[in-house]
């Protein structure tokens, strides 16, 4: 059975713990009979000897304020500017043109401007290919020593866009021939720069790349 705690020892155990108390200076009116007065619980206040030393000593309360005890509020999350994207400078599609010609005259008043690699003369197997053409047609072989590359090299400080491309091209097939009757222009990178009445036709390397171009190369040289 369990035995009620003295009320002395009971107030000892809330003093220890730091937990205030309250004693009515006289009895109440409407309240049940004391068994002890004022005076006894102030008397008994003391700690007894007898209470355990881990309860009579006296409970340490650390101050906590009350910003410690809430959690603390989450940072709202900044959105960072997205990053701007850069726009790459526009770039103008180049007018600067590239090729390379030999010029080849077929008697007194025809001349051929024949397309090459740039920079380069015409391989075996087109020369070998160009005479047999010549010979075909009756065309006087001559030797076509004179090359024309384009852009300059010697020039860089010239135009090099299509117009000037043509007007120097033109320029130099005159200089050999001033006025031909015919010009015929294998490869159609030179079209361009031809002359208008010049009949233009595939290129040496197109016919050996394609035999079949060799046929319409001569069905066309002979109307």
């Amino acid at each position: 059975m369990h035995t009620p705690m003295a009320e002395a020892q009971r107030r000892q155990y809330l003093q220890a713990l730091g937990m205030p108390q309250f004693v009515a200076k006289q009895d109440l009116a409407i309240g049940a009979a004391s068994s002890y007065t004022f005076a006894e619980v102030a008397e008994q206040v003391e700690l007894s000897p007898e209470l355990p030393a881990a309860v009579a000593a006296p409970v340490q309360r650390m101050p906590v304020s009350l910003p410690e005890l809430l959690p603390t509020p989450a940072k709202p999350a900044t959105s960072e500017p997205a990053p701007q994207r850069v726009q790459p400078p526009k770039v103008e599609p180049s007018t600067t043109v590239s090729f390379s010609c030999r010029l080849f005259l077929l008697g007194i008043d025809r001349i051929a401007l024949l397309a090459t690699q740039k920079n380069q003369d015409l391989s075996a197997a087109e020369l070998s290919l160009w005479r047999s053409l010549c010979a075909a047609m009756n065309w006087p072989m001559e030797d076509g020593n004179a090359r024309f590359d384009w852009p300059f090299a010697y020039a860089k400080h010239l135009a090099s866009d299509p117009a000037a491309a043509k007007d120097a091209l033109t320029a130099w097939w005159q200089a050999h021939c001033e006025l031909p009757s015919q010009v015929f222009v294998l490869g159609n990178d030179l079209t361009d720069f031809a002359p208008a009445n010049a009949t233009v036709l595939p290129s040496l390397a197109e016919m050996m790349a394609s035999p079949m171009l060799k046929k319409t190369t001569w069905q066309r040289l002979q109307k």
